[in-house]
């Protein structure tokens, strides 16, 4: 009987819950680990993600009691979506954070918040994954997502994403030129990582991966693929100040050869720059030389995660209009405060 052996396994399932939060209450992890690659009635990443039936600490809660940091990056290992901010069942519910630093295991802790964080940090754009198709295919019987027409000439070739939306050569080069344009569509080119995408996502949703290079370069003109190249530099730039940057948000620390590259990348022909910094605490440089009203855009949802943020990063000031930012001075604002003598 189907409903017999799902009721069976599913009382597996919470006898090795149990099983396997006891091995690790108690320090025993080889037993622990045993139980983690069994083929037989593995345990599912949804059990491990939950507290046993009348117990209060699940395995995460377990692993920081010990503080035991190659424990938790093997586990990872096994289980990359284990859940690492699992309340406890407790009246007083503990993240598991709360109890590493209340065993004293600091650099555990602090280990534990990295992971975290580097778990909700969107996935660059720029090097995800791209669309299957790597080779055109003849126009010819292809019905074009843009022109409609599907009675193209023999040595007309085509496109298509994932979902089979294909574009004639033609208008697949006119829309990769408009996707590439920095100076017409920055703000674009940056939502969209530097990628060419299926423009039936903008229509109806199309959730297909992005065009991959070689296929582009085997359809455009050798100057129309360098402007796409340039582009996609365009967003690797943008992502390697805002990297940089972020250290002196976090930390105050950056070297100065990384701020004179900065500054070389703003750095226009009478000296001054580029960008702007913000009008409350000095930080920059901010880049919006994309658009005069910075609210148009401000709080748009990015694709892979994130969202538009054209606000300060480092104390939040805003201001709508590119008028009220002043230019950049070429100066870094450290994030820590001079100690009084």
């Amino acid at each position: 009987d189907d409903d017999f052996l799902e009721c069976l396994r599913e009382r597996l399932q919470v006898q090795s819950h149990h099983e396997v939060v006891n091995k690790a209450r108690d320090g025993q992890w080889t037993e622990f680990f045993n139980y983690l690659t069994a083929e037989e009635d593995p345990l599912l990443l949804e059990t491990l993600n939950s507290v046993p039936p009348s117990r209060t600490w699940g395995v995460i809660h377990q692993i920081c009691y010990w503080g035991d940091l190659s424990v938790l990056e093997r586990t990872l290992d096994l289980f990359p979506d284990l859940e690492l901010e699992q309340e406890t069942a407790e009246e007083a519910a503990q993240l598991p954070t709360d109890i590493a630093l209340g065993r004293g295991h600091a650099d555990f802790a602090a280990a534990l918040r990295t992971k975290i964080d580097e778990k909700k940090k969107p996935a660059s754009l720029v090097t995800a994954p791209s669309a299957a198709m790597k080779t055109p295919i003849p126009a010819a019987g292809k019905l074009c997502s843009i022109c409609f027409m599907d009675d193209h000439d023999a040595e007309i070739l085509a496109v298509s994403c994932d979902n089979e939306h294909y574009m004639c050569q033609t208008c697949f080069s006119g829309w990769v030129q408009s996707e590439s344009d920095i100076e017409a569509n920055p703000q674009n080119i940056i939502l969209n990582g530097g990628r060419i995408n299926c423009p039936c996502k903008k229509s109806n949703g199309c959730d297909s991966l992005a065009y991959a290079n070689k296929l582009i370069a085997m359809v455009v003109t050798d100057e129309l693929y360098e402007k796409y190249l340039r582009a996609r530099d365009y967003v690797v730039g943008k992502e390697a100040v805002a990297g940089a940057l972020s250290k002196i948000k976090d930390s105050g620390n950056m070297d100065a050869i990384e701020q004179e590259q900065i500054r070389n990348m703003y750095r226009t022909e009478d000296g001054s720059y580029s960008a702007y910094m913000c009008g409350k605490c000095n930080f920059g440089p901010i880049d919006h030389g994309w658009c005069s009203n910075l609210s148009s855009h401000h709080g748009a949802e990015k694709q892979g995660g994130g969202s538009v943020n054209n606000a300060c990063p480092k104390c939040g000031w805003f201001a709508n209009d590119i008028s009220q930012w002043r230019r950049w001075n070429g100066k870094f604002q450290s994030s820590s405060k001079k100690k009084k003598k």
